[in-house]
């Protein structure tokens, strides 16, 4: 059914669709894929993961019926002049509110979709010779006994199931059809979008990777998150993990 709903909204025949009810992880397996001769165009959907990826060592809840848990195959050759999760957290964005009027969307760089202060979709891109995949996982739906205690605190989701009951199978539709656009048609407005969704700016931060507290400031125009440091100089960082300071740090 809702591989038959995704399918059927779809603009294009760019995006070939697969869904499965359960997967570990639906990267890992477009990676596996792809190794195995699986070409750009790909899309894998799962129902529920019990591995779901974020960066680093950190795991995506994905429990079953309440998430749109995606991955979508590109050709490592394409050439992006910013970073491929600013393109799928924009075009997320977009598709979220496009559906959903009501909901403002925000960027906190580089991965990760926030809503009145909840995080509501991580993405993951990994890219190697053989592939590039970009997994996008989205709490649409507040799930069933709630958030692990752990997340709980920081985790949100769209709306309740009974509100909107179709509304993962057109946020699939909605997020690829605007994915493909966005390749064939070029990405030159996309900075502007993020620096408008810009969930850290003017926040003070602490950047793990080099153990400092700074204040972000911006986003650079190669797509680079801005930050000041204590000593007022100010640095802009292209990788790296960067989390809100709590109020006592």
């Amino acid at each position: 059914m809702l591989e038959r709903q995704i399918r059927q909204a779809l603009n294009g025949s760019f995006w070939r669709v697969e869904t499965v009810e359960r997967t570990g992880s639906t990267n890992l397996d477009l990676i596996a894929r792809a190794r195995a001769g699986e070409t750009e165009g790909a899309v894998l959907i799962a129902d529920e993961q019990t591995s779901g990826r974020g960066r680093g060592e950190h795991r995506f809840f994905s429990p079953p019926g309440s998430g749109l848990y995606l991955s979508f195959l590109l050709d490592p050759a394409r050439v992006f002049p910013y970073p491929v999760t600013l393109l799928a957290g924009v075009c997320a964005a977009q598709s979220i509110e496009a559906l959903l009027p009501e909901t403002s969307v925000q960027i906190k760089w580089v991965n990760d979709l926030y809503s009145c202060d909840k995080k509501i979709c991580g993405i993951l891109a990994q890219k190697a010779r053989e592939y590039l995949v970009v997994g996008i996982g989205v709490n649409v739906f507040s799930p069933k006994g709630g958030f692990p205690e752990k997340i709980a605190p920081f985790a949100g989701a769209l709306c309740e199931k009974e509100s909107f009951p179709d509304l993962r199978a057109r946020l699939a539709a909605e997020l690829l059809n605007r994915i493909e656009r966005a390749l064939s048609s070029g990405i030159d407005a996309l900075i502007d979008e993020v620096r408008r969704r810009d969930y850290l700016f003017g926040k003070r931060v602490f950047y793990q990777e080099e153990g400092v507290f700074a204040t972000a400031c911006g986003i650079t125009d190669a797509g680079e998150l801005l930050l000041e440091l204590p000593d007022q100089t100010k640095r802009a960082i292209s990788s790296g993990r960067v989390r809100l300071a709590s109020k006592e740090e």
